[in-house]
C-alpha cells in the first residue's frame, strides 16, 4: 500500500521557517545587480556560488554556463527514477536582480508616489516577520523557497518519478540575452512543463487594477508584445515652389491621430482571462530625423508603438490592423508614404486551462493553505517569455509575495508567504512528476 510522504515533508518544512527567512535575508545581502544597470555591481558570480552550493550539498549535479566573462547560469539536474520515460518538469528563477533604485515609481499599496528606501535595499534585514530587501520578492525568495521544497522532499526520502530541472539565470532583468537566450544555444530545452517560479500575489490595490487577480493566483496565460517603428516619410520644398508639401511631422501627427483610433478600438475591448491593466495599445515615442537646417522641415519622422497582444489573440491580425491604419493615410497623403518595422516581439503563451500542471497547482494550494485558487492570465510578458519564445511547452507562473513589488522600494515579503511558496512547491512538485515511495 503507498503511503502518502507529504505530511512529513510539510512538517519539516515547518520546522526550518526560521532557516528559511534567515537564508533568504543572506541571499539578499549578496549584491547580484545586472550590471547594465551598474557596472560596479560585481553581478551574479555570488549569487551562483551560493546556489551551486546549495544544490551540491543535497547532491543534485550543477553545470555553469557563461555568456560572457562574470555572467553565469547555472542548470541543476534530478534525474527520476523513471529515467527517460517519466514527465520532464523545468522550474525557472533568475540569479539577477534591479538596482536598489530605479527612479520615479509607485507604492503598490497606496498608489502614491513611493519614496525612498527606510531600510538598506542589501541588508538583508528580518524584521516583525518580513523579510526586507531588493531580491525578496524578484527573485531571490523563490530560489530559496525551491531549494528548501527539494531538500524537504529528499530529506523525507520521496523519490521522484518524474526529471526535474531547476535553471537559474543571469540577464533576465535586462531581456535575458546572455541568459536563458544563451542556453538556448549550448542545451536542449526538452522539458515537457514548466513552472515560473515567481511571486504571483498582487497587492489589494493591485487587484483592483488588474481585476483578474485574487488570491493564490496560479498563472496559466501571459500576454504578448509588439513594438513597432513606424516612419512617415516627409518632403522640404523651398518657400518659393509652386507645389504644397507636407514636412514629416506634418504627415506624422494625423496619422498619429489614426492611430490613437486604433488604440481606442483595442483598448476597449474586454479580454476575460487578463481583465483591466494598462492599456493594450499607445503611442510610446515620437522622433524626427535629419533636417537640412534649423528652419527647414524633418525628412522623416518616427512614431514608436506599444501594442500588448492578449493571450488567444492573433498577432498577425494585430499586424494587419496596423497596415489597414498606413493604408488609409497613403490614400490621403500619397505623397508622404508610411511603413512600419516590429522592432521588438514576444509572443503570448497561454495553458490550457485542465492541463494537468495546473491541477497540481490548485490542488497544492488547497492541501497548504485551504484555499481556493484563482487561475488567471497575465496582462503582461514576464521573465519566462524570453524562454518561452524557444519552446511552447505549458507553463505556470506560482508563487507567494506581491509580484507589483518587483523593483518597488522598500520590496519585502512575509516570512509566511515564504514558507507556503516552499510548501506549495514541495506539494505540488511531487504531483506534476509523481513518486515511487511505497
Amino acid at each position: 500500500m503507498t503511503s502518502d510522504p507529504i505530511p512529513a515533508v510539510l512538517a519539516r518544512l515547518d520546522a526550518r521557517a526560521d532557516a528559511l527567512a534567515d537564508d533568504l535575508a543572506a541571499l539578499i545581502r549578496i549584491r547580484s545587480v545586472n550590471p547594465t544597470f551598474d557596472p560596479t555591481s560585481p553581478g551574479e558570480t555570488a549569487m551562483a556560488d551560493e546556489i551551486e552550493r546549495r544544490y551540491r550539498s543535497l547532491d543534485v549535479p550543477v553545470e555553469r554556463y557563461e555568456a560572457a566573462p562574470g555572467r553565469p547560469n547555472l542548470v541543476a539536474r534530478l534525474n527520476g527514477t523513471g529515467g527517460a520515460d517519466g514527465p520532464h518538469l523545468l522550474v525557472n528563477c533568475h540569479l539577477d536582480t534591479v538596482p536598489g533604485d530605479v527612479g520615479e515609481w509607485y507604492d503598490p499599496f497606496t498608489g502614491e508616489r513611493a519614496g525612498p528606501w527606510t531600510r538598506d535595499p542589501f541588508g538583508g534585514v528580518r524584521e516583525d516577520g518580513v523579510v526586507h530587501g531588493r531580491g525578496a520578492a524578484d527573485h531571490k525568495s523563490p530560489i530559496i523557497a525551491l531549494l528548501y521544497a527539494l531538500e524537504a522532499l529528499r530529506t523525507e526520502g520521496v523519490p521522484l518519478h518524474g526529471r526535474l530541472t531547476c535553471i537559474h539565470d543571469a540577464d533576465e532583468e535586462t531581456g535575458g540575452r546572455l541568459g536563458v537566450h544563451h542556453l538556448a544555444t549550448v542545451i536542449p530545452f526538452d522539458f515537457d512543463m514548466v513552472l515560473y517560479a515567481c511571486s504571483s500575489e498582487f497587492t489589494p490595490l493591485g487587484r483592483e487594477f488588474f481585476t483578474a487577480m485574487g488570491r493564490d493566483n496560479v498563472i496559466r496565460a501571459f500576454a504578448g508584445w509588439q513594438t513597432y517603428r513606424v516612419t512617415v516619410e516627409g518632403q522640404n520644398l523651398h518657400n518659393l515652389t509652386p507645389r504644397r508639401a507636407y514636412g514629416a511631422i506634418e504627415a506624422a501627427l494625423p496619422l498619429a491621430d489614426r492611430i490613437r483610433d486604433l488604440a481606442e478600438r483595442v483598448n476597449a475591448r474586454t479580454i476575460p482571462l487578463e481583465g483591466s491593466g494598462q492599456p493594450r495599445m499607445r503611442i510610446a515615442a515620437i522622433e524626427t530625423g535629419d533636417r537640412a537646417a534649423f528652419h527647414h522641415q524633418a525628412r522623416s519622422c518616427d512614431l514608436i508603438v506599444n501594442r500588448r497582444i492578449a493571450a488567444g489573440e492573433d498577432p498577425d491580425a494585430a499586424l494587419r490592423e496596423l497596415q489597414e491604419v498606413l493604408d488609409a493615410h497613403a490614400a490621403a497623403y500619397p505623397d508622404n508614404p508610411a511603413r512600419y518595422v516590429v522592432e521588438r516581439e514576444i509572443r503570448p503563451h497561454e495553458t490550457p486551462s485542465d492541463h494537468p500542471l495546473i491541477d497540481a497547482f490548485a490542488a497544492a494550494v488547497r492541501r497548504v493553505t485551504g484555499r481556493d485558487a484563482n487561475v488567471a492570465g497575465l496582462p503582461a510578458p514576464v521573465g519566462i517569455s524570453a524562454l518561452l519564445q524557444h519552446v511552447d511547452v505549458p507553463t505556470v507562473l506560482f508563487g507567494y509575495g506581491h509580484l507589483n513589488q518587483h523593483h518597488a522600494p522598500n520590496e519585502h515579503i512575509d516570512e509566511s508567504a515564504l514558507l507556503d511558496m516552499a510548501k506549495t512547491y514541495a506539494v505540488a512538485i511531487a504531483d506534476v512528476l509523481g513518486t515511487d515511495r511505497a
